[in-house]
């Protein structure tokens, strides 16, 4: 295919005949034939008309053009398998495409991945199938990590599961044998598989059902409806494993906001899992 007549100005300017700047607009690749001094290779920095031509400007990285410059061809870029978009990365290098601020997923209504972003809103949920490292991850939702076990019977947050060997289900003696925590709805990091599954607090501060407040610091135990209690001092010398958690403070605000995340408080109190 014919290139479009070109005329070497400096190394990394052409110009061309006529108003042609919708055509050579900024980002779009060039390939540039200079006779002896071979093919060279460019982007697009700008372009303007000033009657008669149309002056195109390339990006420093761009391949130096000589003065033997004869013509230039174009960049001709499509999506879909019959076009002519390359298979390429986008990590800043000349002609790859920069680097990408945000990434927006599946639709206009998808998960978006923006770079920079320390403040995150959106509440549509993106399933990685892999392996996920990264350097630190700052900033889950709530505000316990919780592990998904397979229960039996109803689920009801902020109450105590015993485990009975087959999975968890809600505490029905005081001091329960096989206590493994509070279900939480309150986690901001989740292990596990969810279906048929309840979340149960294994770390952090976990909204909790427990009878009355206390002083910060005290040590609860399960009583008999799976709610918390003051564990006495003969359940910290005998039963030291069965305690769940310490008390810290009683929730005063009766729904919790984070974006669109809303928890109903129920008049639970904040534990720290023990």
């Amino acid at each position: 295919m014919a290139g479009i007549t070109a005329t070497y100005v400096d190394a990394d300017t052409f110009t061309i005949a006529t108003d042609l700047t919708t055509v050579f607009m900024a980002g779009r690749r060039v390939k540039a034939s200079c006779g002896v001094d071979g093919t060279k290779y460019g982007t697009i920095t700008s372009s303007s008309y000033g009657a008669p031509n149309t002056t195109v400007n390339l990006t420093a990285a761009s391949d130096d053009i000589t003065s033997n410059l004869t013509e230039v061809w174009v960049g001709v870029v499509g999506k879909g398998t019959t076009q002519s978009m390359p298979v390429h990365t986008h990590d800043g290098a000349e002609g790859t495409g920069d680097y990408l601020p945000s990434l927006r997923l599946a639709s206009s209504s998808g998960g978006l991945l923006e770079d920079n972003q320390a403040s995150p809103t959106g509440t549509r949920p993106m399933g990685y199938n892999g392996y996920f490292y990264a350097t630190r991850v700052y900033n889950a939702v709530w505000n316990d990590i919780a592990d998904f076990q397979p229960v039996t019977g109803e689920i009801i947050y902020g109450r105590c599961y015993y485990s009975t060997g087959f999975g968890v289900t809600l505490c029905n003696k005081k001091v329960q044998k096989g206590v493994v925590g509070v279900a939480s709805n309150t986690y901001g990091f989740g292990v596990g598989i969810r279906d048929r599954c309840v979340p149960i607090a294994i770390g952090g501060w976990v909204l909790a059902c427990v009878d009355r407040t206390y002083e910060p610091g005290t040590a609860l135990v399960n009583n008999k409806n799976g709610s918390l209690t003051k564990a006495k001092w003969y359940h910290k010398l005998f039963y030291s494993e069965r305690i769940v958690g310490y008390y810290d403070r009683k929730e005063m605000l009766h729904i919790l906001k984070n974006g669109e995340e809303k928890v109903e408080v129920q008049g639970r109190h904040w534990v720290r899992v023990k």
